[in-house]
Formats: C-alpha cells, structure tokens, sequence
C-alpha cells in the first residue's frame, strides 16, 4: 500500500526501507525503519533491519540497542543473538560474543557460522581446546570448509600438536590449493618435527604464491 495512501501504515515504511537497503540506500532505509518502529512499536523485523543498518554505516552502538531490543521482541531468533555477536567482536568485546553465538548455537544447534565465530574468539583468549572444538563442529556440518580446517589447524600448532596440525594444514590446502599461508603455517609445523626438507618445500610454495598475487 502506497505510504501517501496511509502514512500511518508501519508495514509500508518498512517495505520501503527494504527495497532502499537493497540498493545501498542505508540512510533512508534507516529513516524508513525509525519511522516503522514509530508506528509499530514492537516492529521486530524493523529493528533488526535497522540494526544491520547501523552496522553498514559503522554505528555500531545504535546497532547493538537495536539487536538488543529486537531480542527482547522475540528472544527465539537465533540471527538476532548471531548477528550481536559480529558486532561484539567488530568492538573486540570477545567474552560478550562469545555468549551471543552460544545463544544462536542453543537455539539453532547447526549454526556453522556461529560455531565458526565462536571458535575464533575462543582462540583469540587462548581457549584452544574450546576453540577446537567448536571448528570440529563446523567441520562436521561443512567439511568443504577451508577456513575451519586452517584455523583448527592454527589451534593445533599453538598447542603444539605439529601433526594434528599437518593433518589439518594439509586438508585446508586440498580444499584452498591457492593459499600461501596454509603452506606457510604447514611448513612451520614440519620445521617444529625437525622435518626441514618438507618445511623449506613448503615455504617456497609460500614465496611463489605471494610473488605471482
């Protein structure tokens, strides 16, 4: 329904701000959605949208209170709490996202990505074997994935289980043969078993990688 027909019609502001992020119109698309929520005070989808909204534009603040209040409108959406925790970690707060994503994951238990998110802030507060295992998990749902092979592979090495990291480094190639780091990261672990022919090997691959980019 057209908004100069009903300019009291929340749903139509809504529409609108839709098609207008679909085109990149962020601003507007946000104004439409503040006007939505103006009307429609329990508007969920309108508080979600402009929350993604804000975190386009870099006010991550806005978008976190929109998310936040978007949650209090339906806690059972497991996006919501997801995409919370991006914000979070766009901010560094580790601990805070970890909690969303383990929200999302309770609520949607084969949410690779949250898994995925989540392995990668517990590595980053040196929870290693917690990061482990939530890349394990995004492997099980996604063993096409590169990046949780490379980072569980990472995992391994920091813990200095060189083989396991090899294992890891090796499949994370199969799948990305295009990668320098991985045959970087899978030539410090054979350098670490003292396997220096295999390392140097690897390193070269590295260096002919980055010199053809």
């Amino acid at each position: 329904m057209a908004i100069s027909l009903r300019p009291d019609y929340a749903a139509a502001y809504y529409d609108r701000g839709v098609a207008y992020g679909n085109i990149g119109q962020h601003d507007l698309a946000i104004d439409d959605y503040t006007k939505a929520t103006s009307l429609q005070p329990d508007y969920f989808t309108a508080y979600y949208n402009r929350g993604l909204g804000h975190v386009v534009r870099g006010q991550l603040d806005r978008a976190i209170e929109d998310l936040t209040k978007a949650i209090s409108l339906r806690p059972d959406c497991a996006d919501t709490y997801y995409n919370r925790g991006v914000v979070h970690d766009s901010r560094r707060n580790h601990e805070l996202a970890i909690n969303d994503y383990t929200k999302a994951i309770s609520l949607s238990p084969d949410y690779a990505d949250a898994y995925y998110n989540r392995g990668l802030d517990y590595a980053e507060i040196g929870q290693l074997d917690l990061a482990i295992e939530d890349f394990s998990s995004v492997i099980s749902l996604r063993p096409g994935d590169a990046d949780a092979h490379g980072n569980r592979g990472t995992a391994y090495y920091e813990k200095g289980q060189y083989g396991r990291a090899i294992e890891d480094y090796t499949k994370a190639i199969l799948l990305r043969p295009d990668d320098a780091a991985l045959y970087y990261n899978r030539g410090a672990a054979y350098y670490n078993q003292g396997r220096a022919d295999e390392a140097q090997r690897d390193f070269d691959m590295s260096d002919q990688m980055k010199e053809t980019i």
